[in-house]
């Protein structure tokens, strides 16, 4: 007896076969996924130390460390400068404080400059040289301001006050230059009478406000 091998019908074996063309395209597919989704060791490792470079933990405990390191040295600065002006009996042309992580020093001009002039004095230089000494051991930027009182100045080389601070402010900068502090670290900035620490009302106070003002903040 012979066995007989039905026949399809024609429909059910065209959906056979297009199922069987789609697994075979779904195959390729995940093996192209697959291919194209494989790692490479090397650059993978260097993707991520860029990235933690960058953005990562490590960083940003760098920066913690740094600014711990800058606050660190600011209140040395400060308790130098401090002892400076008690031993040096300064108190009453240097000021210096620590607030908002950073350190100002205000220096009066009666120890720096004559009235109307941006020439050093003699003794102006030997109080810079000590504050060379202090700031000198780190890298934090130094913002040096020139001050004076409201009194009009109008002359030839200053025709106001603003040139007169400016220059007087320029001049602090290049001595800290000239006794190895790097230029990079100044800004200079020159406030005229706009900025004053008392009402300029009396000669003692007009006086304290001519000055520079030595500010040491982050770079």
């Amino acid at each position: 007896m012979s066995l007989i091998k039905p026949e399809l019908p024609e429909e059910e074996d065209s959906f056979f076969v297009s199922w069987s063309d789609l697994v075979t395209l779904l195959l390729v597919f995940f093996v192209y996924l697959f291919s194209i989704s494989e790692i490479n060791p090397n650059k993978f490792f260097e993707a991520k130390t860029s990235m933690n470079h960058a953005m990562g933990p490590s960083d940003q405990f760098d920066r913690l460390k740094e600014f711990e390191e800058f606050q660190s040295n600011l209140k040395q600065s400060f308790a130098e400068l401090q002892k400076l002006i008690q031993e040096e009996s300064l108190e009453d042309v240097i000021s210096v404080s620590y607030l908002d992580n950073q350190l100002e020093i205000n220096v009066g001009n009666q120890i720096l400059f004559d009235l109307g002039s941006v020439e050093l004095k003699s003794e102006a230089q030997v109080v810079l040289k000590d504050l060379v000494h202090v700031l000198q051991g780190s890298d934090n930027q130094i913002i040096v301001e020139g001050h004076t009182d409201n009194t009009p100045i109008q002359s030839k080389q200053y025709p106001s006050n603003w040139e007169l601070s400016a220059a007087r402010a320029s001049q602090v900068v290049r001595f800290f230059i000239a006794n190895d502090m790097h230029k990079r670290r100044f800004l200079v900035v020159g406030k005229a009478s706009n900025s004053p620490l008392a009402a300029n009302d009396t000669a003692e106070n007009r006086a304290r406000n001519r000055r520079i003002k030595i500010v040491v903040k982050p770079s």
